[in-house]
């Protein structure tokens, strides 16, 4: 639909008599002009797409520009933030940051693969950025998961909620939370804990400037990557990331 609208525009402005700023032309020459360029779309209306998809690369690579500007500018809350937890080599050569949210299915896809290509690899960091968007279930697990990383089971139960196979809400994630062993008085005093929500309110932020759509959401080394991708994608993303750096 969006292609089409913007095709649509286009046919129109082009179609129209052109704007011209040179006054030497008479109203009947600009008319004759008028003429010759709709008659020469109507023609090769194909030219119309190809305007279309020009546009929208061009675009693209603008808003790839403002992203990587953005990632550069904010890389000490993406990847060093001390409240983000960490899974993977603390001192990696190779930074791989996530946003996700549990009740998301594509993130759930992912989990298996990054979690097996962490291992595998040895070399990355990799730093998860709860980012509830699916609703207070959503949310309630993220700031549980928050809580966790406090215990110092943070990788337990991130995984545990994402291979679940089941709607994450206050009740499965206190269910879970048994399952993996928290101390269950303690979470729950520490998810009354504001700096939670405040964390979980720096990510949509974060999410914000960097012009995430949804989630998964990753960076690999200083690219951004959207949606899901399986194990072997994964693993040439964080090989041309480590290429980059060296």
């Amino acid at each position: 639909m969006r292609r089409l609208a913007l095709a649509a525009s286009l046919a129109a402005a082009l179609a129209a008599p052109p704007a011209l700023a040179d006054e030497s032309f008479t109203p009947q020459q600009e008319e004759a002009i008028g003429k010759l360029v709709r008659q020469y779309i109507l023609d090769h209306p194909e030219i119309i797409l190809e305007a279309v998809q020009a546009l929208e690369q061009r675009k693209q690579a603008e808003a790839d520009v403002r992203r990587g500007d953005a990632i550069k500018a904010n890389w000490q809350d993406l990847a060093q933030n001390p409240a983000s937890p960490t899974i993977g080599n603390a001192d990696g050569d190779v930074t791989v940051v996530e946003f996700f949210d549990y009740n998301c299915g594509y993130c759930r896809k992912m989990t298996e693969d990054i979690f097996d290509l962490v291992r595998d690899d040895g070399k990355i960091r990799y730093v998860l950025k709860e980012l509830p968007i699916f609703g207070e279930g959503s949310r309630f697990a993220a700031k549980a998961a928050l809580a966790a990383d406090r215990q110092g089971k943070y990788r337990e139960f991130h995984y545990a909620l994402m291979t679940a196979g089941v709607t994450i809400d206050e009740a499965s994630t206190r269910a879970i939370a048994q399952q993996v062993g928290l101390d269950m008085a303690r979470l729950e005093t520490d998810l009354l804990d504001p700096e939670l929500d405040a964390e979980l309110d720096k990510n949509y932020e974060l999410a914000h400037l960097l012009g995430v759509e949804g989630t998964p959401a990753l960076v690999i080394g200083q690219a951004f990557v959207p949606g899901a991708r399986p194990y072997d994608e994964l693993a040439r993303l964080v090989a041309a990331a480590r290429k980059t750096k060296s």
